[in-house]
């Protein structure tokens, strides 16, 4: 299995897979940059090479994960995931219920938890009281890109393992067919081949366009054609993605003050679609600042 960048996370999980009680691990970092993945070769280390399919391909009964939605093979990231949705107790439960029975193959056994963060509390404090009472012969891997938003009591029992962004040299390395320039998708998604291979299925040149228009027009020109790709809340979060990179790195420089106040707008609405909110009225909300803002307020 082939790892791009981390390089030393890699050998710090090689010492660590050789402990006879290993602790819960917490790897931590932005979204997209390989936690899971590396968490399923972490379980490779423990079992035999013939076992390596199964566990790639999620279908080993001593790997349990738990998620939102559908898993998919070699990656655990689901299909259809919604990261705006708890993670409710009953996975929990189940869990719980799983853990009564012995490995089927392994010594080891390994719970990965997607998205920890996502956990409700209840949940939380349904998996400290398993973190409590776990057997050696079961590893815990807990993966998040807020490690703050879950209970410090759980934290504490955890080795934290901090995930770097790749550079774009690693990015470079993964082999993929990329429908825009490898060097904007890089720089949007900040090194996250995750979060550009999701930016990959959407038109962001026509998006780019679309916010340019907007700057130096003050109208939402085109604004249906541009609806029409962003139907749900994964895809306006992507958009706000492109929406940041923009002003971050187009006119950061022309009037900071103003951009700051785009950027927390972008924060805002975020935090509203994600409350389900009508998708079209936060588009119209995101752009409102600029839309009021006076002709030449920008000098790119």
């Amino acid at each position: 299995m082939k790892i791009i960048g981390n390089e030393d996370v890699i050998l710090r999980l090689k010492k660590i897979s050789k402990l006879s009680n290993i602790p819960p691990l917490l790897f931590y970092g932005q979204k997209g940059i390989g936690k899971a993945s590396t968490a399923l070769y972490f379980c490779t280390l423990s079992n035999p090479r013939e076992q390596e399919e199964k566990i790639l391909k999620l279908i080993h009964p001593d790997v349990l994960i738990i998620t939102n939605g559908e898993l998919k093979p070699y990656g655990p990231r689901p299909d259809n995931f919604d990261d705006s949705k708890f993670i409710s107790i009953e996975k929990i439960r189940f869990l719980k219920s799983e853990l009564i029975k012995p490995p089927v193959y392994a010594k080891r056994r390994f719970v990965i938890i997607m998205d920890a963060d996502m956990l409700t509390i209840e949940a939380q404090n349904s998996l400290l009281k398993i973190l409590e009472e776990h057997e050696n012969r079961t590893t815990f891997i807990l993966i998040t890109s807020n490690y703050l938003k879950i209970l410090p009591t759980i934290i504490s029992r955890t080795i934290k393992i901090p995930f770097k962004s790749l550079s774009f040299e690693e990015f470079s390395k993964y082999e993929y067919s990329w429908k825009t320039d490898i060097e904007l998708i890089y720089n949007i998604s900040e090194g996250s081949i995750g979060i550009a291979k999701q930016l990959n299925e959407y038109p962001i040149e026509t998006w780019i366009n679309f916010i340019k228009q907007v700057y130096q027009k003050r109208r939402l020109e085109n604004f249906q054609e541009v609806l029409s790709s962003i139907s749900d809340i994964p895809d306006f979060l992507n958009f706000l993605r492109v929406f940041r990179w923009f002003f971050n790195n187009q006119y950061r420089q022309a009037q900071s003050n103003l951009i700051e106040m785009l950027l927390l707008r972008s924060m805002e609405v975020e935090d509203v679609v994600k409350r389900h909110y009508s998708v079209e009225a936060s588009l119209v909300n995101l752009f409102g600042l600029l839309l009021k803002a006076p002709e030449g307020t920008f000098k790119a």
